[in-house]
């Protein structure tokens, strides 16, 4: 099993297109990549401790490495972590300012140190907060003020418990969200965005996409009593051969996912609730306007989810300190990937893929219908020559463009 699934920064160094994590060759130019390189790489910018690092790459990548030779390769790289850059570096400054213009505003100094070094930046965390009192002082003011209570929660280990859980907060305006986390390492397994959070097919497919990825399912899953969880508690329930296997219950009780829902309203949804509450008071849209609402699902879509992506990205390896609460400090893949670590075990039970087939085939039919609005627009934006939106600027010009030709 992979270590890490998602997408990440990395470069071919020939032709400086982006790489993915266990690519063998660059998809641009064709040239043969040096998988240890790309591992040593991507481990540093998320990160992590050089002796987690050395599991990962032993467990995962078969590469089998002393500390001092872990410290000599990241050296020959140009990978340093004490030759730090200040808080007047025009870089840095400028690539706050960017995640400051969106919902990167959300971010504390903690969160916003954590994207910068990902991306390869080596910055102190002071530095960063020097920057944010410069630049963001109201935000800083804001997240100064806010303080959490949480009940204590308690999980043996990663793969024992799955929660699940629909996101409400942006589907007014068409857009509803659908996660899964991991109980023990707090890994999000998944986080979509879709037409729908209520179609127990969909939802269904969510899970079995994580089961394949994973090669099993978890001892449990907890959701609470939607029939959009029909699917995924009997297949659940099938392939742990136990009617115990999955829990309904409140809301209230599904802790762990309606915990960090509340992390991703900070971090993303607000400023995403906030902007099409503007749109909506400038008559921008109606949201019984069933056209404006197509075109703005076709505009905006893509946009979100990769602000789903990197917020997922970004949790799955920042560092969860410890607490009063009996957290379980370390970063969600650490905790996910090598729990032996933590002195825990994995609970992950196997799932054949005969038994896959089966819930995938006789339960969860592929999507027949066609949404006619989607593919005009589609239509429309080629023959226009268009071009994806990569921010919510060219988002809002794309929607304005498309709606024009779709109602002239």
């Amino acid at each position: 099993m992979a270590a890490a699934n998602s997408t990440t920064s990395l470069t071919c160094e020939v032709c400086t297109a982006t790489v993915t994590l266990y690519s063998k060759f660059c998809a641009t130019c064709g040239a043969e990549l040096d998988i240890e390189t790309q591992a040593l790489k991507y481990y540093f910018n998320e990160g992590y401790e050089y002796e987690v690092i050395l599991c990962f790459l032993l467990k995962y990548h078969g590469i089998e490495m002393s500390l001092r030779t872990l410290k000599e390769r990241f050296k020959s790289l140009g990978l340093r972590r004490r030759n730090l850059l200040d808080s007047n570096d025009q870089d840095i400054r400028a690539r706050i300012q960017e995640e400051l213009d969106g919902p990167g505003c959300l971010k504390g100094y903690r969160s916003m140190w954590h994207t910068l070094r990902r991306e390869g930046y080596q910055v102190s965390r002071q530095a960063v907060a020097t920057c944010l009192q410069e630049m963001d002082p109201e935000g800083c003011e804001r997240r100064r003020r806010r303080k959490l209570k949480r009940r204590v929660y308690t999980n043996p280990g990663p793969n024992y418990c799955w929660h699940i859980d629909g996101y409400d907060k942006l589907k007014p305006d068409g857009f509803p969200i659908h996660g899964c986390i991991d109980g023990y390492s707090r890994k999000i397994i998944w986080l979509r965005l879709d037409r729908t959070n209520n179609n127990p097919v969909v939802i269904g497919r969510y899970y079995m996409d994580a089961v394949k990825e994973y090669g099993g399912c978890p001892m449990k899953v907890r959701t609470d009593c939607g029939t959009e969880n029909g699917l995924v508690a009997a297949a659940q329930c099938y392939f742990i051969g136990n009617d115990l296997a999955h829990i309904y219950g409140t809301s209230p009780h599904n802790q762990r996912i309606e915990g960090w829902w509340s992390y991703l309203r900070q971090h993303l949804t607000t400023w995403w609730m906030n902007f099409f509450k503007d749109l909506l008071e400038q008559q921008v849209f109606t949201t019984g306007n069933e056209l404006q609402m197509e075109c703005l699902w076709f505009c905006f879509s893509g946009l979100i989810q990769q602000d789903l992506d990197s917020v997922k990205v970004h949790w799955n390896s920042h560092y969860i300190r410890e607490s009063r609460h009996d957290t379980v400090k370390g970063r969600p893949n650490e905790l996910f990937y090598l729990p032996e670590l933590r002195n825990t075990e994995d609970f992950l039970a196997p799932v054949s893929a005969q038994q896959c087939d089966y819930i995938t085939d006789n339960y969860l039919p592929l999507a027949e219908s066609t949404n006619e609005y989607q593919e005009y627009f589609q239509y429309a934006f080629q023959a226009a020559g268009l071009s994806n939106p990569q921010n919510w600027r060219e988002a809002l010009d794309l929607y304005h463009n498309l709606y024009r030709y779709a109602s002239s």
